[in-house]
């Protein structure tokens, strides 16, 4: 189960575990880990493993994402994910990262990646060489915007490492092949996610930031850089909208 505190409530995290669940990802932003604090002693209390998922990691710098770390290992986490929810990492950084954080908690890391710069492959191998426990993947990669680390791609990594474990990338291909892609997908606008990827911007705020450019007659892309360099965590409508007043009448 993937929890949101805010979107699920206790009393979905209670119903999911009496269902035979054995392990939850708890998500919260980086930037207010604090919602945190009551669903992971819960989730222990209900015999879960509690891993927490650090949404929107990559809006910090490296230094900065070893206290969040820190605070979910206090409330009991038994493993952390950084998450590049915008697909911005670059490997040198991503393993940087990992080297960092792992330095000063005990507990496993994983790694979430998305594939805005096409990257996310190779960020998850910067993470597994870096000191992370769990890399996420999904078959083609299929995944919320640009996608996310495709698991028959990182297996054909492994083997090509000569990985004991590598899983049998060829199964995996073919299983992608059959299953994931003769559905069909919505519309992935790659300038958007390119760009995203670039200002760090998460795909939520895209149709704001649309919507706001449009109001002004202002280029959406110089307008997502902009509303970044402001505040690409939680800006909101009145700031977008502020900033792009400021673009129209430059």
């Amino acid at each position: 189960m993937f929890c949101i505190p805010g979107v699920a409530n206790t009393s979905h995290l209670k119903q999911a575990a009496a269902a035979g669940m054995q392990f939850v990802r708890i998500g919260v932003d980086i930037t207010d880990v604090s919602p945190a604090e009551e669903f992971i002693p819960l989730a222990k209390e209900l015999g879960l493993t509690a891993f927490v998922n650090l949404m929107k990691t990559n809006v910090l710098e490296t230094e900065d994402v070893v206290d969040p770390v820190r605070q979910c290992v206090s409330y009991g986490a038994d493993s952390v994910y950084l998450v590049d929810s915008a697909g911005s990492y670059l490997p040198f950084e991503v393993s940087e990262l990992f080297h960092v954080v792992s330095d000063t908690v005990d507990v496993p890391l994983g790694f979430h990646g998305h594939d805005n710069l096409g990257l996310a492959n190779a960020n998850a191998l910067a993470a597994a060489s870096s000191g992370a426990h769990y890399i996420d993947a999904t078959l083609d990669g299929i995944g919320r915007g640009a996608g996310n680390t495709s698991t028959e791609g990182f297996a054909t990594v492994l083997h090509r490492q000569g990985a004991p474990t590598a899983p049998d990338y060829q199964r995996l291909a073919h299983l992608s092949e059959s299953t994931i892609r003769v559905v069909p997908r919505l519309h992935d606008d790659r300038i958007y996610q390119v760009v995203g990827g670039l200002t760090r911007t998460h795909s939520s705020l895209f149709p704001l930031i649309t919507r706001c450019a449009e109001a002004e007659g202002v280029d959406v892309f110089s307008l997502m850089a902009a509303v970044a360099e402001v505040d690409r965590v939680h800006p909101t409508e009145k700031l977008v909208a502020a900033t792009a007043s400021a673009l129209a009448a430059s």
